[in-house]
């Protein structure tokens, strides 16, 4: 009888074992891939700040929303004077702007 249990102790440590691996590999999945999502997201902000740091590679989204000094960064954007002599942001290019406007001035690029 003795050999039979120290078999059935056996079989049962062994179980435990494979337990305990099966568990501590999970929990090295779950580590590995909160990494990976870490990883993920910063590698989307860095890549989110270039692009907006450069300005969509100078093309920009909407030039009404836009600032003077950054109105002249963007390549379809320009400063147009107003007869009254405010200053807005515009689309339009080295032509001139894109769209009737009575601009007594019209700044375009850097």
């Amino acid at each position: 009888m003795l050999k039979h249990e120290f078999v059935l102790i056996f079989y049962f440590y062994i179980e435990v074992y494979n337990i305990i691996i099966y568990y501590n590999n999970i929990i090295i999945l779950k580590n590995k891939m909160i990494l990976i999502l870490i990883l993920i997201f910063i590698c989307a902000i860095i890549l989110f700040a270039n692009i907006m740091k450069e300005g969509f590679n100078g093309k920009c989204p909407n030039c009404g929303y836009l600032d003077n000094s950054s109105c002249l960064e963007c390549k379809q954007c320009g400063l147009c004077t107003t007869p009254a002599g405010s200053k807005q942001c515009i689309p339009g290019g080295s032509g001139g702007p894109l769209f009737e406007k009575d601009c007594t001035d019209w700044s375009y690029g850097n």
